[in-house]
């Protein structure tokens, strides 16, 4: 039986890597076929990956006819769909991370410059030091 549960897992991939998007019609799909390809297995026990070629079909087979069933605008007009978010994802990821590493650069930035104004403080109380700053700026 484990050996069933692992050929319909591996026949299910190859079915699910042939659709450009799955949304919840392919899902519906995939899960009608999948009990079927359970019950099949159940029914019978000698079964390899050839046997549910020759009684479900090949993945692409399978994938062309779920296709051929719809309707092509609205397949068309989904997977542009997908591919929009997928680009406004990226695009959000982007300038998180620009913002982000603009905040680190102006923060160490902050960081540096108030370290320098705290090291001139405690040099203040030497007089050599005071000395060269009234010479530098002409005070």
């Amino acid at each position: 039986m484990k050996e069933a549960n692992k050929i319909q897992r591996q026949y299910i991939a190859q079915i699910k890597t042939l659709f450009p998007i799955i949304d919840r019609q392919e899902r519906t799909y995939l899960k009608k076929l999948q009990l079927l390809i359970e019950d099949y297995c159940r029914e019978n026990q000698n079964i390899s990956i050839e046997t549910l070629y020759k009684e479900f079909g090949v993945p692409s087979d399978i994938v062309n006819g779920f296709y051929s069933e719809m309707d092509i605008a609205d397949s068309v007009k989904r997977i542009r769909r997908n591919i929009i978010a997928k680009k406004s994802f990226r695009y959000g990821i982007v300038v998180l991370l620009v913002i982000l590493i603009t905040y680190c650069v102006g923060m160490g930035i902050v960081y540096k410059t108030r370290k320098d104004i705290n090291s001139h403080k405690i040099y203040n109380n030497s007089e050599e030091y005071v000395e060269s700053l009234e010479g530098e700026y002409g005070e």
